[in-house]
């Protein structure tokens, strides 16, 4: 059984990502280690390089809102890009056009920002997800909490 799901989902769209696959086939069993009830959804998996470029124009865009960014853009190029480089990666390149990085949704109080990445270490989901997920073949991407990639030891 465990082979037929997964010969069935590399033939699904692109879209759905190696962390659909094995979700919705160890439902029940991540279910019951997660239990009392916490948050847990995909936030992000899949992106196109289109799609990069827009999180990449969009991040430059509320940089340059910051007066002091809109300044070091001007004498400092590499600077800036550095920092907009900080939140999203650059078009092209990346974990998530693999298919195999997935952004979680672990906690309705903080949104996904570099910000609030001490808060999410905080939550009870991201706790269990840092002391169980590598049981699922997925690891977290420090700078990022909600940020998890699968790489089970096999490939």
């Amino acid at each position: 059984m465990e082979a037929e799901v997964w010969t069935h989902c590399y033939q699904l769209p692109f879209f759905i990502t190696y962390f659909t696959c094995y979700f919705r086939q160890n439902k029940a069993k991540v279910a019951a280690s997660f239990g009392r009830g916490q948050q847990l959804g995909l936030w992000s998996a899949y992106r196109s390089d289109k799609r990069q470029k827009e999180l990449w124009d969009d991040r430059v865009k509320e940089l340059l809102k910051d007066p002091k960014w809109a300044a070091i853009a001007l004498v400092d190029k590499k600077a800036f890009e550095r920092e907009v480089a900080r939140g999203v990666a650059r078009p092209g390149t990346g974990p998530h056009r693999t298919g195999r990085a997935v952004d979680l949704y672990i906690s309705s109080k903080y949104l996904n920002k570099l910000d609030n990445a001490a808060r999410f270490r905080q939550e009870e989901a991201f706790q269990w997800l840092n002391e169980n997920a590598s049981k699922y073949g997925f690891y977290n991407y420090y700078e990022e909490p909600w940020h998890w990639e699968y790489n089970p030891k096999s490939l």
